[in-house]
């Protein structure tokens, strides 16, 4: 999986850039909220009486949070953009694969919610197409691997884009990629997060 390890690196070495770049226009624009507003205060200051000082204190403060609080704001929502973009990275370079390291992938994907009893897998279109029952029969070694029961090759195409079903009576382990990243967000972002802004 070197070549992923490439794609991250990349990313977060653009990432480090872009992050920079934000930090510094939010710091700019955050001194400017503040500089704007002392500025405004200093005028209204002139006019007032001394008993106002706190008052004009308070008001610079409340200038200096607002700024801080944008500053902030702006990072976090670079932040968020490109965790989102890596997953989507990594979805697609998952996607484009080598054979076997695609087969090898979705095969633990399969042991680790396969169930004890045989069931039936459906693959995505793409992957009947190209894999099929070579496919199946990789997981399914992998499964007897691990005492895991048999699938049988259901022609019908699952609706998935990626990935395939794997179907019990009325239970349907979804082992599509969109599936798995979904069910996994929260830890895939605390992931990224700490390798990209660690």
């Amino acid at each position: 999986m070197a070549g992923l390890e490439k794609i991250l690196e990349d990313i977060k070495r653009e990432n480090n850039d872009i992050i920079f770049n934000i930090k510094q226009e939010a710091e700019e624009t955050a001194k400017k909220m503040i500089d704007d507003k002392k500025a405004e205060l200093d005028e209204r200051g002139r006019f007032m009486d001394k008993k106002m000082e706190k008052v004009i204190k308070l008001d610079i403060e409340k200038g200096i949070l607002s700024a801080q609080s944008f500053k902030r704001k702006m990072i976090l929502e670079e932040k968020q953009k490109q965790i989102k973009y890596m997953v989507e990275q990594s979805k697609e370079y998952i996607k484009n694969l080598p054979k076997d390291e695609y087969i090898e992938f979705f095969a633990k994907i399969a042991q680790s919610r396969a169930h004890s009893e045989n069931g039936i897998i459906r693959l995505n279109k793409t992957d009947m197409e190209r894999y099929g029952e070579e496919f199946v029969q990789k997981i399914n070694q992998k499964l007897s691997e691990n005492g895991k029961g048999t699938l049988t090759y259901d022609t019908s195409p699952s609706n998935e884009k990626t990935g395939f079903a794997m179907i019990y009576d009325d239970v349907e382990e979804n082992c599509s990629i969109e599936a798995i990243f979904s069910e996994k967000s929260e830890l895939i972002a605390d992931k990224m997060n700490s390798f990209l802004f660690a």
